[in-house]
């Protein structure tokens, strides 16, 4: 993954299908970031062997993803019609 300019916020959102979790920006670190990620990733082929993307975050970047627990926004759809033709 090569991100430019982007905000740890928005690095967050964009790991989020690898991760499998909701990734919250919890640094205070701001500012944007231009850097490359590399891990072993099932939506990548091409790059079979390496960190999982928990440790390439720790290894080259710096930073901890961490496990806990919070509100998370859920949107609940209890119903739905098919539509009418006009």
């Amino acid at each position: 993954m090569d991100v430019h300019g982007i905000t740890l916020a928005h690095f967050g959102e964009a790991i989020m299908p690898y991760a499998g979790r909701p990734v919250l920006d919890k640094t205070a670190l701001p500012g944007r970031f231009s850097f490359s990620l590399h891990w072993a990733s099932d939506h990548d082929p091409t790059q079979p062997n390496g960190p999982t993307l928990f440790t390439a975050v720790q290894e080259q970047l710096g930073l901890k993803l961490m496990p806990s627990k919070g509100a998370v926004t859920v949107l609940v759809v209890d119903h739905a019609d098919a539509p009418t033709p006009d």
